[in-house]
């Protein structure tokens, strides 16, 4: 789901009966649409570390309203019964917790194109903890979840890193794990019989020839 404009969140607070005044610091439908409006100037313009910053200020704003909401009264809520009005208040906080997913990944895209070497590095992290779950004898279709979600995620900021490079040796990481990567995408597309060893020596292979570039960097 989208980020909301301040007009769609309005329709969120009537439509729970959000009350107003929760929180007399934070506007919400305000904080939504100046990230909104920022975002779309400074990313046409190519400032990632502007639109990370507009969505830090955004985080901040969501984790103080998150609390306030979550301890207002239910009874405060739009309902005709006790009932109601706790399903509206569930309701609020759940679709919250929605919009607030949406902005933490929105974050993270800022931070791989903001700053591609610490985003490479914590999609790293993540794909080298996910790989520890994995063995040789995991099903296909684990090692394709495995390589859908973290050798894909790590691909953004790898590919901002690689453009602005200049470190030698962070340019023979990159190499060795997209020639690795490719070899483990050639594994999972093969029709043939799957070999659930040369898939885990691959992709540990992968990741630790990136590692050993940009994780000491």
């Amino acid at each position: 789901m989208p980020i909301p404009t301040k007009a769609k969140w309005q329709e969120y607070k009537t439509l729970y009966g959000i009350p107003d005044g929760l929180n007399s610091g934070v506007k919400m439908g305000d904080c939504f649409q100046t990230w909104i409006t920022n975002e779309t100037a400074m990313r046409r313009a190519h400032n990632y570390e502007g639109c990370l910053k507009e969505i830090e200020k955004l985080v901040v704003a969501m984790a103080s309203y998150a609390k306030i909401l979550k301890a207002a009264p239910a009874n405060k809520f739009k309902g005709k019964t006790p009932s109601e009005q706790q399903a509206n208040y569930n309701g609020a906080n759940n679709k919250f917790k929605e919009i607030f997913g949406e902005v933490s990944r929105a974050k993270a895209t800022y931070v791989n194109l903001a700053k591609p070497l610490l985003g490479v590095q914590i999609a790293l992290t993540k794909a080298e903890t996910k790989l520890k779950s994995l063995k040789a004898t995991s099903p296909q279709e684990a090692w394709q979840t495995f390589y859908s979600q973290e050798f894909r995620g790590i691909n953004l900021p790898l590919k901002q890193l690689e453009a602005i490079n200049t470190d030698p040796g962070i340019k023979r990481g990159i190499i060795g794990f997209k020639s690795h990567a490719n070899l483990l995408n050639n594994m999972l597309a093969n029709g043939g019989k799957f070999n659930g060893s040369e898939a885990f020596g691959t992709a540990h292979t992968a990741l630790a020839l990136l590692s050993g570039e940009v994780g000491r960097k």
